[in-house]
């Protein structure tokens, strides 16, 4: 994608399992009204540059893994936290 075309800033709620290996995305209380307003109107003020910043703090990160890396790094870090005996693939 071309960096002039970046039209976008990417919103995640913190639910989510990615949500701490990504920096770029806006994290979000999907539960709280005000967080997720909050967070749509700075993604639409946001300048372009941050926007491109943003969006490239993450491209190569999400490239280079698979979808099993990712599914299975999830689960490692769930299995450090919990006692619940995880099978790790």
């Amino acid at each position: 994608m071309k960096k002039e075309n970046i039209n976008f800033g990417i919103i995640i709620s913190e639910n989510v399992g990615v949500s701490s290996a990504l920096k770029g995305p806006i994290r979000i209380n999907p539960f709280n009204l005000n967080s997720v307003v909050y967070s749509l109107e700075k993604v639409y003020y946001m300048k372009q540059e941050e926007k491109i910043s943003k969006y490239e703090k993450d491209l190569t990160r999400v490239l280079q893994y698979t979808t099993f890396s990712w599914i299975k790094n999830f689960f490692v870090d769930l299995k450090r936290t919990t006692t619940v005996k995880i099978l790790i693939l």
